[in-house]
């Protein structure tokens, strides 16, 4: 009895710590973090959460990290390069593709799986224009986030 006190108590606060918990996840996600917020808004709207709120906090908190993460890139993004004896040939490349395909690469590598954190890092060392890129951010991230929000809140409906 005391054990399921405790795990109501607990999914209780979710709706007060969980918010903080996806703010904070969305803004070390472009810095470092190994996992988005994405399981834990399934979790979140599946467990009482607002879907709609759970969302926008952790999307606020991704384009903010995201800017953190730009930032790194534009002020120190080409000596860490250096450092980490990146070929130039390689960044060169990179370079091209930022070029080419700019605000749609970055929104597609924000819907995607790869990791944000170093398309932020090289979108701020290869100079893209910061507002474009914050929006691209927003643009891949938004569908995403509300795909794992509507997942979780329908599978606990449906069990």
């Amino acid at each position: 009895m005391v054990d399921m006190l405790k795990i109501l108590r607990n999914l209780a606060q979710i709706n007060v710590e969980g918010y903080w918990g996806l703010l904070a996840l969305g803004l070390s996600v472009a810095v470092y973090q190994p996992v988005a917020p994405d399981p834990f808004l399934m979790a979140g709207s599946g467990l009482g959460m607002n879907p709609y709120f759970a969302v926008s906090v952790a999307l606020a908190g991704t384009i903010a990290g995201s800017a953190g993460g730009y930032a790194l890139g534009r002020f120190m993004g080409r000596r860490v390069l250096r450092i980490l004896r990146i070929k130039e040939r390689y960044l060169q490349k990179v370079e091209a593709l930022f070029r080419r395909y700019g605000v749609w690469g970055v929104a597609l590598a924000a819907f995607s799986p790869v990791p944000l954190r170093e398309t932020s890092w090289l979108a701020g060392t290869f100079r893209m224009p910061p507002k474009p890129f914050l929006m691209a951010v927003a643009l891949g991230t938004a569908p995403r986030y509300c795909g794992a929000a509507l997942l979780g809140y329908l599978l606990s409906r449906a069990l």
